[in-house]
């Protein structure tokens, strides 16, 4: 028998014995027969030894009462003081027992009176056989005590010698085995209990363990929805202490435990009602609300015996990322409006069933000089501006119409007219010009417009794809007419999209195919009327439209990205062109803003020498403004590296921007070249020629030689030359822009010319 078993009938007996010791009455029983039975004997038949057996008996029970008093100690003290009572108690049980055995074996032996032998033999038994319950854990104590009663029982039997004591005998003997037997069965059954406990014991804390390390909450209810299995992951989710007595109880009854200061956030309250949904539901799962920032799945599962189980996955976190990629899905991370697949569905579905007599509108605007701001104070800027024009847009807009970012500083709008009683215009022109107004980065104010193009439904289409294409047609044409504006979409501006369409997919054929030539516009001395450059211009000879104004290709061609083959071709054109011409003849070709930021432009332009064989002093660049303003510090850069080289530098229209005295003194220019518009009115305008003076005088000052474009009348040339200090004039009063082979001839023309230069005609 292993040390735990017999721990565990160590405690059995002292469990016994206190149990015993605790009901006094019970215990005494058979002492109290066994002593009147000997003082009966004494009585019916005077025998001293009977008395001194019943004193006897009565002694020990008294000696009994002092370890009644110490049995209470007995339950809490595990130590020697159990081992010591457990002495005192063999040794007044064996004498007791012993005592018994004596008074049945004078029984026998001194009296013949069959009641006497009854009584004896009975009072014996019941206390042999209480041994079996008292005594059963400690084999020694029942062999001790057993023996101290049979062995002089039995003795006075057998010294009785009658064929019926023979026979009482008999029985007697295998009785007395029997009691030790059923003493050892009661041993193997406690042991057998001990292991299923054991084994249940084990299997519970197994269980509780797997339970307990669950991620999921569970729960198992029976019948009558009364918890039977809860774990502790569900006691978190739910708010419940860990010492709250959950079994047996119902989810209601346990609410009342919980949270009881604030009732509507009760979570097991909340729970017991998904509860009671889910039952009676088809659908068993489903996520729940528990709190603002916690979120349940439960799922339930109905079981054969009756009752259900539940499980509690928290799925907050999921919700918080399902939520923030729902977010995503719809909306602008940077500005919160709609982004443009939400906004498309949203303004379908707006158009759905809508009845022509609904008109609506489609707004599209972006941000006028939103780039350049972006380039030059940083993506920062940038992004104060985009979210600046958010909010504003979102104070403007009826509580109906929704707006969403199209892509970079591209916005949208969609609205009903029933929401703009004074009409779109209205409202148009509230974006076009508080969105702009007083926006300030860093104590910063910063400069920005709004283009805004309208297309109405259903009057310019039905469908959101249709009126998305041409409010964008009618912001372009906003920015045709000087941005900072709005316009209604027209079909002529259909046509005129039809028409760049057609100029797109040729434009790359006839890069293609080197469909373009260079025809050439000379400019003139103001001194001597001597040609001193001419000005390279492309030109496109076009099979089917015949020519195509740079007007209409060159905007386009800077919008498809093929300006830079197209600038390619011109400058070594121009450059082979001119290394056929007197030294004293240079040539000038126009450099794109687009051509202008490629770091790669100071090689081309070293190559085009090169292959040409072109003295570089005979090479000008012209420039404009808008290509020196988007990178300043890119533009000197190059300006210099090509002032190095010995190429001339010359700006372009200048006078058109709103900056440019602040980079004259900073950029290497031999010349400006002055924008037409100043010389359209000189002979009419004296703020024109006011103007046109103050130029040329600043040009002077900073050594630079003056261009004057546009002359095409002898009046403006007169005035001109008469009146201000110009070096060189172009304008179809010299000539109108030639082929290359006219250009020669030209030349040797106008080398012997009179002054002032006649007009020059060539075939």
């Amino acid at each position: 028998m292993g040390t735990n078993f017999k721990s565990y009938l160590n405690d059995v007996r002292r469990d016994h014995m206190v149990r015993y010791y605790e009901d006094h009455a019970a215990y005494f029983y058979g002492k109290i027969s066994a002593s009147s039975g000997a003082l009966v004997t004494y009585f019916m038949t005077g025998q001293f030894v009977f008395l001194v057996s019943s004193i006897c008996m009565i002694a020990i029970m008294l000696a009994d009462v002092g370890n009644i008093r110490s049995y209470q100690g007995i339950a809490t003290d595990k130590d020697k003081s159990f081992f010591s009572w457990e002495h005192h108690y063999t040794f007044l049980s064996t004498a007791f027992m012993l005592i018994l055995g004596v008074w049945c074996f004078f029984c026998f032996t001194l009296t013949s009176n069959p009641f006497i032998h009854l009584l004896s033999v009975a009072i014996s038994l019941g206390n042999v056989l209480s041994l079996i319950c008292r005594n059963f854990s400690n084999q020694r104590i029942l062999t001790l005590q057993l023996l101290a009663v049979a062995v002089p029982m039995l003795i006075g039997i057998l010294h009785y010698g009658d064929y019926r004591s023979m026979i009482l005998l008999a029985f007697f003997l295998p009785l007395f085995a029997s009691v030790r037997d059923i003493s050892q069965r009661l041993r193997d059954l406690f042991r057998s209990a001990e292991q299923q406990s054991d084994a249940k014991h084990a299997f519970s804390e197994q269980l509780n363990t797997a339970l307990g390390s669950m991620s999921h909450g569970l729960m198992m209810f029976d019948d009558d929805m009364r918890i039977k299995v809860i774990n502790t992951p569900a006691l978190n989710i739910l708010g419940i202490h860990k010492d709250t007595n959950c079994q047996d109880q119902t989810l209601d009854e346990i609410s009342q435990f919980v949270d009881m200061d604030s009732p509507t956030s009760n979570k097991v309250r909340i729970m017991s009602d998904a509860l009671t949904e889910r039952l009676n539901s088809a659908n068993r799962d489903k996520i729940f609300k528990l709190s603002d920032d916690q979120f349940v799945e439960i799922t339930l599962q109905m079981r054969n015996e009756g009752g259900c189980v539940m499980v509690i996955e928290e799925v907050s976190e999921r919700i918080r990322y399902q939520s923030k990629i729902d977010q995503l899905a719809r909306f602008d991370e940077l500005t919160g409006l709609y982004n443009r697949r939400f906004f498309r569905d949203q303004a379908n579905q707006s158009l759905k069933n809508r009845k022509e007599k609904n008109a609506a509108a489609i707004m599209f605007f972006d941000l006028d000089d939103f780039k350049r701001v972006n380039d030059n104070l940083g993506h920062q800027a940038g992004d104060f501006i985009l979210t600046s024009v958010a909010e504003r847009l979102n104070e403007l807009l009826p509580d109906s119409a929704f707006a969403g970012r199209y892509g970079g500083d591209e916005f949208v709008v969609f609205v009903d007219a029933k929401d703009c009683p004074d009409g779109f215009d209205a409202l148009a022109d509230a974006i076009v010009k508080t969105i702009p107004k007083d926006v300030k980065f860093k104590n910063q104010q910063l400069r920005f417009g709004v283009s805004l193009g309208i297309a109405k439904f259903p009057e310019d289409g039905n469908s959101i794809d249709r009126l998305l294409k041409l409010g964008d047609l009618a912001l372009y044409h906003s920015k045709s007419e000087g941005k900072n504006c709005y316009s209604h979409f027209t079909p002529e501006l259909e046509e005129s999209l039809q028409k760049r369409i057609i100029i797109e997919e040729d434009l790359i054929g006839a890069i293609r195919n080197q469909e373009f030539e260079l025809y050439f516009q000379p400019i003139v001395r103001m001194d001597n009327g001597k040609t001193e450059l001419f000005e390279a211009l492309v030109r496109w000879r076009h099979d089917i439209h015949g020519g195509i104004s740079p007007a209409d290709f060159i905007p386009i061609a800077e919008d498809l990205g093929l300006i830079r083959e197209i600038g390619q071709w011109t400058l070594h054109e121009a450059c082979k062109q001119c290394s056929r011409w007197p030294d004293n003849v240079s040539v000038s070709v126009n450099m794109s803003a687009v051509q202008f930021q490629v770091d790669s432009i100071t090689s081309s332009i070293k190559n085009a020498l090169e292959q040409s064989g072109l003295d570089p002093k005979r090479l000008e660049i012209e420039i404009t403004e808008t290509a020196v303003l988007s990178d300043m510090t890119h533009a000197a850069v190059v300006l210099d590296e090509l002032s190095e080289l010995g190429v001339r530098i010359s700006l372009d229209d200048f006078g058109t921007g709103y900056s440019s005295l602040s980079y004259l003194h900073k950029l290497p220019l031999d010349k400006l070249k002055i924008d037409k518009s100043f010389v359209d009115d000189l002979d009419n305008s004296q703020r024109s020629r006011t103007l046109l003076n103050g130029i040329a005088a600043l040009g002077k000052a900073l050594e630079l030689k003056i261009v004057v474009e546009g002359i095409e009348t002898k009046t403006q040339y007169d005035l001109l030359h008469d009146n201000y200090d110009v070096d060189l004039a172009q304008g179809f009063y010299f000539s109108k822009p030639m082929p290359a082979s006219h250009a020669l001839k030209f030349i040797q023309l106008n080398s012997v010319a009179a002054y002032p230069p006649p007009k020059a005609k060539v075939a």
